[in-house]
């Protein structure tokens, strides 16, 4: 895998795909981001000097470097955030459950450990939407990268 003049173009389309998922609207489009970021990562690439002659391999090499440097950027900023939110509120609530009259004596111990590990729990989750973002990525990826060589593949004269 011949990574030669292509990091430019992976850590742009990295950034793209690590950072579109935490803005609130662009969360929406899931599969549409590591796709452009696919095609923006062939774009990059195919502007540098001297030109290159773009290949599928390169689309596909591009893709999902991109793909693995944007899920690297994604969790680096997601996992730490939602432990350190996650025991904030599991310490909350982990206070409040003992003066609730409705839950039985028996089940005060085990709420209270669920509670007092909440902030792991959600990491766990967390760590499991972050391979499935990677899955979707390295997929779409792929096919933004192709259809950004089908785009910027320089004829020849």
């Amino acid at each position: 895998m011949g990574l030669e003049g292509k990091w430019k173009a992976v850590i742009i389309g990295g950034v793209i795909m690590g950072l579109a998922p935490l803005v609130p609207l662009l969360n929406l489009a899931c599969c549409l981001i590591p796709f452009a970021a696919g095609v923006i990562a062939v774009a990059v690439y195919a502007g540098s000097t001297p030109p290159p002659v773009l290949k599928n391999n390169d689309a596909i090499v591009l893709g999902v470097v991109s793909s693995l440097v944007g899920a690297a950027i994604y969790a680096v900023l997601v996992i730490p955030i939602v432990f350190l939110l996650g025991n904030i509120l599991g310490g909350f609530l982990g206070q409040a459950i003992p003066d609730v009259a409705d839950v039985p004596a028996r089940m005060q111990p085990l709420i209270q450990g669920l509670l007092a590990h909440f902030g792991s729990i959600l990491v766990l989750i967390v760590i499991l939407k972050v391979l499935g973002h990677l899955a979707l990525s390295l997929v779409f990826g792929i096919l933004g990268g192709i259809t950004g060589v089908a785009l910027f593949r320089r004829s020849k004269a």
